[in-house]
């Protein structure tokens, strides 16, 4: 009887253990398999969707202060003289101000996008099919914690 629950209490730790580790076995076994220069070059392409998935975000807070005519924090200056906020002048040049940043995102964007895309179409040359499947899905759920 003991020997018996014994037995079956170090299966379920060895499987809560397999659970737990499987993410990290999977980036070993990349190592182990096609080396560092592969790694590295999954770790780069983690980095570049991250950056992807902030640009986007940010690009689409921009696009929804131009749409409802709302200018944001971060794009206020200090005049020489208080009276001038309230001019058309100065939210003109606000909204300005917010329209290049939002053109300097959209090509930032589009590079970013493109850089990402070399890098995921590289990776796939380099592994096999059934180990991409897995990144990906590894890398579509570190991304949603973003």
């Amino acid at each position: 009887m003991f020997y018996s629950v014994a037995i079956s209490l170090l299966f379920i730790i060895k499987c809560i253990y397999r659970k737990i580790n499987d993410k990290y076995s999977l980036i070993y076994n990349i190592k182990k398999k096609y080396g560092r220069p592969t790694l590295k070059l999954y770790r780069e392409l983690e980095k570049s969707q991250v950056k992807l998935i902030r640009a986007d975000k940010s690009l689409e807070f921009l696009r929804h202060c131009l749409l409802y005519q709302v200018k944001p924090k971060f794009i206020r200056f200090k005049p020489y003289d208080k009276k001038l906020i309230k001019t058309n002048t100065y939210k003109g040049m606000r909204r300005k101000m917010t329209i290049d940043l939002y053109r300097r995102k959209q090509v930032q964007l589009s590079c970013i996008k493109s850089d990402t895309n070399k890098k995921e179409n590289k990776l796939k040359n380099q592994i096999a099919l059934y180990n991409w499947i897995k990144l990906s899905h590894y890398l579509n759920e570190r991304i949603k914690k973003e």
